[in-house]
Protein backbone atom coordinates (compact mmCIF):
# COMPACT_ATOMS: atom_id res chain seq x y z
CA UNK A 1 0.00 0.00 0.00
CA UNK A 2 1.20 3.40 -0.62
CA UNK A 3 1.92 6.17 2.12
CA UNK A 4 -1.00 8.30 1.04
CA UNK A 5 -3.36 5.74 -0.33
CA UNK A 6 -7.08 6.76 0.00
CA UNK A 7 -6.42 10.26 1.28
CA UNK A 8 -7.37 13.79 -0.57
CA UNK A 9 -4.82 16.22 -0.16
CA UNK A 10 -5.55 20.27 -0.66
CA UNK A 11 -2.50 21.74 -2.19
CA UNK A 12 -2.57 25.79 -2.84
CA UNK A 13 -0.59 27.27 -4.99
CA UNK A 14 -0.01 23.50 -7.10
CA UNK A 15 0.53 25.02 -10.87
CA UNK A 16 4.14 25.22 -10.05
CA UNK A 17 7.73 25.13 -7.90
CA UNK A 18 7.04 23.40 -4.55
CA UNK A 19 3.69 23.01 -4.86
CA UNK A 20 3.58 20.92 -8.37
CA UNK A 21 5.90 19.34 -6.78
CA UNK A 22 4.08 18.43 -4.06
CA UNK A 23 1.15 17.29 -5.43
CA UNK A 24 2.59 14.92 -7.92
CA UNK A 25 4.16 13.24 -5.13
CA UNK A 26 1.31 12.74 -3.25
CA UNK A 27 -0.04 11.44 -6.13
CA UNK A 28 2.22 8.76 -6.63
CA UNK A 29 1.96 8.60 -3.10
CA UNK A 30 -1.51 7.06 -3.82
CA UNK A 31 -3.42 10.43 -2.83
CA UNK A 32 -6.06 12.46 -4.96
CA UNK A 33 -5.29 15.88 -5.34
CA UNK A 34 -7.26 18.94 -5.63
CA UNK A 35 -4.79 22.01 -6.55
CA UNK A 36 -5.54 25.57 -6.65
CA UNK A 37 -4.64 28.82 -7.52
CA UNK A 38 -5.53 32.42 -10.07
CA UNK A 39 -4.36 31.27 -13.54
CA UNK A 40 -6.39 28.42 -15.26
CA UNK A 41 -3.82 27.77 -17.78
CA UNK A 42 -0.72 27.01 -15.48
CA UNK A 43 -3.27 24.87 -13.42
CA UNK A 44 -4.29 23.12 -16.84
CA UNK A 45 -0.75 22.25 -17.48
CA UNK A 46 -0.14 21.27 -14.10
CA UNK A 47 -2.85 18.65 -14.24
CA UNK A 48 -1.55 17.80 -17.66
CA UNK A 49 1.73 17.40 -16.07
CA UNK A 50 0.91 15.26 -13.22
CA UNK A 51 -1.33 12.96 -15.89
CA UNK A 52 -3.70 11.52 -12.66
CA UNK A 53 -5.72 11.98 -9.32
CA UNK A 54 -5.49 15.62 -9.74
CA UNK A 55 -8.59 18.08 -9.66
CA UNK A 56 -7.93 21.87 -9.98
CA UNK A 57 -9.96 24.61 -8.43
CA UNK A 58 -9.07 28.49 -10.08
CA UNK A 59 -9.71 30.56 -6.94
CA UNK A 60 -7.92 33.06 -4.79
CA UNK A 61 -7.65 31.56 -1.16
CA UNK A 62 -7.73 34.98 -0.03
CA UNK A 63 -11.25 35.20 -0.99
CA UNK A 64 -14.16 33.63 0.69
CA UNK A 65 -16.31 33.00 -2.07
CA UNK A 66 -13.42 31.36 -3.68
CA UNK A 67 -12.56 29.42 -0.37
CA UNK A 68 -15.92 27.95 -0.62
CA UNK A 69 -15.83 26.84 -4.21
CA UNK A 70 -13.17 25.30 -2.91
CA UNK A 71 -14.56 23.86 0.04
CA UNK A 72 -17.45 22.41 -2.24
CA UNK A 73 -15.10 20.43 -4.13
CA UNK A 74 -13.33 19.18 -1.25
CA UNK A 75 -15.93 18.66 1.66
CA UNK A 76 -14.20 17.26 4.48
CA UNK A 77 -17.93 15.86 6.00
CA UNK A 78 -16.74 16.45 9.61
CA UNK A 79 -12.84 15.05 9.51
CA UNK A 80 -11.36 15.38 12.55
CA UNK A 81 -7.59 15.13 13.89
CA UNK A 82 -7.03 11.74 15.71
CA UNK A 83 -4.15 11.15 18.78
CA UNK A 84 -2.85 8.74 16.14
CA UNK A 85 -2.37 11.46 13.62
CA UNK A 86 -0.48 13.61 16.29
CA UNK A 87 1.53 10.43 16.67
CA UNK A 88 2.15 9.91 13.32
CA UNK A 89 3.51 13.41 12.64
CA UNK A 90 5.91 13.44 15.48
CA UNK A 91 7.18 10.45 14.05
CA UNK A 92 7.72 11.78 10.86
CA UNK A 93 9.50 15.50 12.34
CA UNK A 94 11.82 13.03 14.05
CA UNK A 95 12.84 10.87 11.28
CA UNK A 96 15.33 11.30 8.67
CA UNK A 97 12.59 11.88 5.97
CA UNK A 98 11.69 15.47 7.65
CA UNK A 99 15.88 16.37 7.15
CA UNK A 100 14.92 19.98 5.81
CA UNK A 101 11.92 20.67 8.33
CA UNK A 102 13.53 23.01 10.83
CA UNK A 103 10.56 23.81 12.71
CA UNK A 104 6.81 24.11 11.62
CA UNK A 105 3.12 24.81 13.37
CA UNK A 106 1.44 21.69 12.41
CA UNK A 107 -2.55 21.89 13.10
CA UNK A 108 -3.97 18.01 12.75
CA UNK A 109 -7.57 19.66 12.69
CA UNK A 110 -8.69 17.25 9.49
CA UNK A 111 -7.90 20.22 7.06
CA UNK A 112 -10.58 22.45 9.08
CA UNK A 113 -7.69 25.17 9.20
CA UNK A 114 -7.62 25.26 5.40
CA UNK A 115 -11.27 25.50 4.40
Amino acid sequence: MKKLEGKIAVITGGSSGIGLATAKRFVEEGARVVITGRREKELNEAAAFIMKSVTTVVGDVSLLEDLDRLYAVVDPNGLQGQTTEIAAAVTFLASDESSFVTGVDLAVDGGMAQV
